[in-house]
């Protein structure tokens, strides 16, 4: 199912738009889910006159997407969000908006939809992402110093990227294991979660820095490991060729 736009803001780029989605709401109005310009998943209303193909060849039908009404999901995003368990999921600012975004990446790349300068600047700017990790990480370290350092110990986190691991294997106090990739999202929220244990906010605080981490890989991870030495407990995750380490020190 594909429309076509005469003239609507943040739909320049292509002559037609693919409907990600598509189904009827509770007064059986029909509504589409289409991304724009800047990959951002709008839904729609009263397109009919905007249709220029109405087939849903390419589409499964998911109607626990949408509360039992019928609803089509288009085949490739259907395969790739695997976590989806209400349309609002597919990209919603209420429904964790920026990390639903990284999550389509692989889906309109695929598509060979074109990237606009916004979406370069917002979503593959990877210097910006550590830039936040760095921010937060100032400040989970100093409210972990406040609120649960000693006088002669503390804990916090670091991340890093680099492109060898060598300074850790020469340090390390054990062998490193590796961790099944497909588990990957759960298995560092709760290695965050560790730290985090005594905080009142601790599942609010683990998801952010998770999610803010996450949004780094937008395709495929070539592997996780666990790595310790005398003062680190090391979360990595190689990707494209370079490795992405979250640890936890301790220091006296």
């Amino acid at each position: 199912m594909k429309v076509r736009f005469k003239d609507r803001q943040n739909f320049k780029n292509l002559e037609d738009y693919l409907v990600i989605g598509f189904g009827f709401d509770e007064n059986n109005s029909p509504f589409y889910f289409i991304a724009d310009d800047n990959f951002y998943i709008h839904r729609m209303f009263a397109l009919e006159d905007s249709i220029i193909d109405d087939s849903l060849a390419d589409y499964i039908r998911r109607d626990n997407l949408n509360g039992g009404r019928e609803f089509y999901l288009e085949n490739a995003i259907n395969d790739l969000r695997k976590d989806l368990i209400d349309y609002d999921y597919i990209n919603n600012p209420y429904y964790d908006h920026i990390n639903n975004s990284y999550k389509n990446f692989k889906y309109f790349e695929n598509k060979g939809y074109p990237i606009s300068e916004e979406y370069e600047r917002r979503i593959l700017n990877e210097q910006a992402k550590l830039d936040r990790i760095e921010g937060f990480l100032m400040f989970a370290n100093r409210y972990l110093l406040v609120n649960f350092g000693r006088a002669s110990y503390s804990e916090g986190f670091e991340f890093f990227k680099g492109n060898s691991l060598d300074y850790l294997l020469e340090k390390k106090t054990e062998e490193p294991y590796n961790l099944p990739v497909i588990y990957y999202e759960s298995e560092l929220k709760e290695f965050i979660e560790k730290l985090l244990n005594e905080q009142e906010k601790q599942n609010y605080y683990a998801d952010m820095l998770a999610g803010l981490i996450k949004a780094i890989f937008l395709r495929d991870i070539t592997s996780v490991q666990r790595i310790k030495t005398f003062y680190y407990d090391c979360f990595v995750i190689e990707y494209e060729n370079s490795f992405y380490s979250l640890c936890k020190y301790w220091t006296s």
